[in-house]
């Protein structure tokens, strides 16, 4: 993920080509802040209009934009030398506010998108406009490990430079919101993000800034890359975890534990009553189910289980479905585990 306040020398700009949508010519800006890249298109017009609004209130020299041209505008000498000339601009235009980074900039080349420090900025724009109709309606959210990992980095080590900004980051909108809410979603990714180099599921993340205390689920994620769980084993009470690289219960219930062949008991779920791991890769119910002994609903369909095991450990399972798996035998389920009223 791009942090231009840690990769002031190697942040540039260039423009390497153009590309003509309904006869409108745009122009491909490349963005490089470190080794991460994307790209963003902009015709003239809108240079026009971003050059008119730094003149009026961030003091951007009237005179270094280059003019329109009515007649011939269409040729490819003249869209190659605007080229040129519209790439030296913006590298003018950054160095000049690069301490500054006005809004309207950040929004121009899209780091508001990509950029730690401006997507918390946005993102905290986001929560304080719509807390009070989540938490009053779904107390749903929906969030990625591009932004996850935003919060971690921030909260690690805030950004000095970044005290000359017009809207100095307060991550208390985030964090209010999340703290009230009812489900949080996270749904990740192993393709590359929008028009960056970014891959979501190769960004690693900590859970301890946010309190979670009722329904956390997963999507498509690579849970190796989750540092921490933070509270989620003591306040959560349903887990669903779906579409993960998960092969073992361990993956998931130990996915921030170094050494995963020792059960400690500070890695009780003690909450958690309903537990969700369809749709993933597992192959047995390991001994690590043993951490969610208080569980009355466990859901492991559509894996590759070829037997039932280990549920002598959840005195408390009411319910189990482990449709569309790999089990041929199921004998004495039920002297197994008692407390199982529904199978399915």
């Amino acid at each position: 993920m791009a942090s231009l306040w840690r990769n002031q020398n190697e942040t540039s700009i260039l423009i390497p080509t153009t590309k003509e949508f309904s006869n409108v010519t745009y122009y491909i800006i490349r963005v490089c802040v470190g080794e991460v890249k994307w790209t963003v298109k902009h015709r003239y017009k809108e240079f026009f209009n971003l050059h008119n609004k730094l003149v009026a209130d961030h003091g951007v020299s009237k005179d270094i934009l280059p003019s329109k041209k009515v007649i011939g505008n269409k040729s490819n000498q003249f869209i190659e030398t605007r080229r040129k000339a519209l790439e030296e601009y913006l590298q003018k235009i950054l160095i000049f506010l690069k301490r500054t980074m006005p809004k309207v900039f950040v929004e121009f080349l899209d780091f508001h998108v990509y950029d730690i420090y401006f997507l918390l900025q946005e993102l905290t724009l986001k929560c304080s406009a719509e807390i009070d109709f989540i938490v009053s309606s779904t107390k749903t959210f929906t969030m990625t490990p591009l932004e996850l990992h935003a919060i971690s980095e921030f909260l690690k080590c805030p950004f000095p430079e970044a005290d000359h900004l017009e809207e100095p980051l307060d991550l208390g909108p985030i964090l209010d919101m999340c703290s009230q809410l009812d489900s949080l979603i996270v749904i990740g990714s192993s393709n590359d993000y929008l028009q960056s180099n970014i891959v979501l599921n190769k960004l690693s993340f900590d859970l301890t800034p946010l309190k979670i205390h009722n329904t956390f689920e997963m999507k498509n994620l690579k849970l190796n890359m989750i540092n921490s769980l933070g509270s989620l084993r003591t306040t959560l009470n349903m887990l669903k975890v779906r579409y993960t690289n998960a092969k073992s219960i361990s993956d998931v219930l130990q996915c921030d534990v170094l050494h995963k062949n020792t059960l400690e008991g500070s890695e009780k779920w003690v909450g958690l009553h309903t537990l969700d791991l369809s749709n993933n890769n597992l192959v047995e119910i390991d001994l690590t189910i043993a951490l969610a002994e208080n569980l009355r609903c466990l859901i492991l369909n559509d894996n590759m289980i070829s037997s039932i095991t280990n549920l002598s450990h959840l005195h408390k399972l009411e319910e189990l479905s482990i449709v569309n798996n790999l089990i041929t035998v199921c004998d004495q389920l039920h002297m197994k585990n008692k407390s199982i009223g529904t199978f399915w």
